[in-house]
């Protein structure tokens, strides 16, 4: 029983065409908007791009002002206090290289140890020099890169962090 189909050519299915609405338009950021209508987005990075400076002196200043009211004489009993001077006193010695818990830190530590001892007052003070200077090289690093806004923002977080 041979069959009686005829064989067919392999032909791609055509679908019906109907016609295509365009893409809805999409705002790929908050600052874009139509001409003459300003965000609030906008107005912020406006006004925050214009003052940039002044608002890393107030977190700067802010930061002092905390870390002023906050800095305690004592070494904390069980805090990492006591470990760091110890892995920097060790490391400046010879004995050991910090390794596990904030490596740089106590290299950095062991400066003010090398020049004033096992001073509690110059370590807490070397510290918040350089929470101080955290505050400056973030900004210089991420100005060009970040909104203002956000940057701003960071910038209060960090200062009162």
């Amino acid at each position: 029983m041979a069959s009686n189909h005829k064989k067919q050519k392999n032909r791609p299915v055509q679908k019906p065409s109907r016609p295509v609405a365009p893409p809805p338009s999409v705002k790929a950021s908050p600052k874009t908007s139509s001409p003459g209508q300003k965000t609030l987005w906008s107005v912020l990075d406006g006004f925050f791009g214009k003052h940039l400076n002044v608002i890393l002196v107030l977190s700067i200043v802010l930061s002092a002002i905390l870390g002023g009211f906050l800095f305690d004489v004592k070494i904390s009993t069980g805090g990492d206090d006591s470990h760091y001077v110890e892995m920097a006193y060790d490391f400046l010695k010879g004995k050991a290289f910090p390794s596990w818990h904030g490596p740089l830190y106590s290299v950095f530590l062991s400066l003010p140890i090398l020049i004033f001892g096992v001073n509690i007052i110059w370590l807490k003070i070397f510290s918040f020099l350089f929470i101080l200077a955290h505050l400056v090289l973030f900004f210089y690093t991420f100005r060009k890169h970040v909104s203002p806004t956000i940057l701003t923002l960071i910038l209060l977080i960090l200062a009162v962090n």
